[in-house]
């Protein structure tokens, strides 16, 4: 029985131990060893980090035999995993349990094997280990961390930072105790569409979603037998929109303009209109999840990236959706946001040059500071700007590559235009590569490709390509 293999790990293994923390020291490691390791190697037991291991939780032998002997019944009865409120543990533990080269929870479905083995570089710590330890960390947070209100051990976090997840604890008490439950299911598979690639992995993890409800074998009976008073189609609805629209909240006043959030929360809607529970939980309980999800996703990447300013930021942008809910106004400055969508694109120490590399481009590249900041404001979306542009070193790059597209926009479609075009980063970009050679791009080099009107401009290995669509217009960004 699943309570008895439950009370098992409880009694036998210590949950005073910091998984979240041993994978921050790892993944710091691991961005120090970047080069001369495949991305295969660095995943959980496929390389040993001496030091570092000895540090390492050690299971009992006992126990990792008793999970092996019960997966049958640890995969039949998985849901009551996620009604447990040490979940983020016992999840964990199945994680660190090795089997024939893979974690006893990549057993529990294909999908989970496949996410485990993806990893990704730049400013994430996380998932340097594999996709599934950033899931695992973002899931502890909303199991464990942002309901009892406290931070995570995994870093020094700074002194006025207690208050964040007390306020996250007072959204988290508003849901209901069966949303608490999708909530952490969501959490668990919000990044199953990574399995197809970064690029679109909001957009295809939806279509996994009965995949791998049915490997847990999650269905109606179970939510029955568990007393989850939701129906499973529901549930399934639910999830799908959810894991569709998991990183929306962390778009608003960032990579995408206002306008683009309220088309998207349109059809949100619509989708959420089919029955009087997916109406409900739509007007009452969607923002508070997306809010959630949207703050632990961000921690889980890098917890050093959080802060007041990053809270209050997502706490801005979960009202602005809340007030679209509510068909409510709500004042949103055009040059405040259009300088929130510039920042997000910049490591935070290099805040205090923004407005100044903002003045000099204006100068070098020939157009006007009101102009750049109309342009900024309206483009629709920018795919992928903040995970290529955040991590450079040279705040002078990120905001030069906005002008260039800015410049782009102006000449190519026109400054009106900007409401209706989309900027797309290849997001398997090599962003040290990208920063050489943007740097030695000139304004002048620029204005001749543009004056030439061509569709691609090219500068060494990076491709800009622009394109008209019947009812928009596109900038693709990549490196041949």
């Amino acid at each position: 029985m699943i309570e008895d293999i439950i009370d098992i790990l409880r009694i036998n293994v210590n949950n005073d131990f910091s998984y979240a923390k041993y994978y921050r020291n790892r993944g710091d490691l691991l961005s120090k060893l970047e080069k001369s390791l495949t991305e295969k190697e660095k995943l959980p037991f496929r390389i040993k980090l001496s030091e570092l291991e000895k540090t390492k939780l050690k299971i009992p032998e006992k126990i990792i035999n008793k999970i092996k002997n019960e997966l049958e019944d640890i995969k039949e009865n998985f849901i009551y995993i996620f009604l447990q409120p040490d979940s983020y543990f016992l999840l964990w533990l199945l994680n660190e349990i090795e089997m024939n080269d893979k974690s006893v929870l990549s057993a529990m479905s294909s999908v989970i094997n496949k996410l485990s083995s993806v990893t990704r570089g730049g400013i994430n710590i996380y998932k340097r280990n594999g996709w599934m330890i950033h899931v695992l960390y973002g899931y502890q947070l909303i199991n464990y961390n942002i309901p009892s209100g406290c931070l995570p051990d995994t870093i020094s976090w700074q002194n006025n930072l207690d208050i964040t997840f007390v306020k996250l604890m007072e959204f988290y008490n508003k849901l209901a105790h069966d949303y608490k439950i999708v909530l952490n299911i969501c959490y668990f598979l919000h990044d199953i569409g990574v399995i197809d690639g970064v690029q679109d992995h909001s957009k295809n993890g939806p279509k996994y979603v009965p995949i791998i409800l049915k490997d847990l074998n999650i269905n109606r009976e179970q939510l029955k037998r568990y007393g989850i008073c939701i129906d499973y189609l529901d549930l399934e609805e639910i999830l799908k929109i959810l894991i569709e629209n998991h990183t929306l909240i962390n778009l608003v006043g960032g990579e995408y303009s206002d306008e683009a959030i309220i088309e998207r929360m349109i059809k949100i809607k619509y989708s959420l209109s089919k029955n009087t529970t997916l109406c409900n939980f739509y007007r009452n309980e969607f923002s508070i999840m997306l809010f959630i999800i949207g703050v632990a996703d961000f921690i889980a990447v890098d917890d050093c990236l959080f802060n007041l300013e990053e809270f209050k930021k997502i706490l801005h942008s979960y009202e602005f959706i809340q007030a679209i809910i509510n068909e409510k106004e709500l004042e949103r400055p055009v040059k405040s946001i259009a300088l929130s969508r510039v920042r997000v694109m910049v490591k935070q120490q290099y805040f205090n040059c923004i407005d100044s590399s903002i003045n000099n481009n204006a100068i070098a590249f020939n157009l006007n500071r009101d102009t750049f900041m109309e342009i900024i404001y309206n483009i629709n979306i920018i795919e992928y700007g903040i995970a290529i542009l955040k991590p450079m070193n040279d705040p002078g790059i990120p905001i030069k590559i906005l002008f260039i597209i800015c410049k782009i926009i102006k000449y190519k479609f026109g400054v009106d235009k900007a409401k209706s075009t989309k900027i797309i980063f290849d997001s398997s970009l090599d962003i040290a590569l990208l920063e050489k050679i943007v740097e030695k791009i000139t304004p002048e080099c620029l204005d001749k490709q543009i004056e030439n009107k061509q569709d691609t401009l090219t500068f060494g290995e990076l491709i800009i390509r622009s394109h008209n669509n019947l009812n928009d217009n596109v900038i693709i960004i990549k490196i041949l």
